[in-house]
């Protein structure tokens, strides 16, 4: 999509989409487990993004 190409364009983003079967256990994992922790690779090694859930807002 447009979206996803202007976005990859940019070096400091990362654009992407789940398919439906990824976010059907996405959503309900994060029903289940509001927070949660995603590590990020980045050249010199990771860093840990935090992410929460909250009243239906992903």
């Amino acid at each position: 999509s447009m979206w996803l190409e202007h976005i990859n364009e940019k070096p400091r983003s990362i654009g992407a989409v789940m398919a439906k079967p990824e976010w059907d256990v996405f959503h309900k994992n994060a029903l289940a487990c509001p927070m949660f922790i995603v590590p990020v690779q980045k050249p010199e090694g990771f860093f840990n993004m935090v992410s929460q859930i909250q009243d239906g807002k992903y």
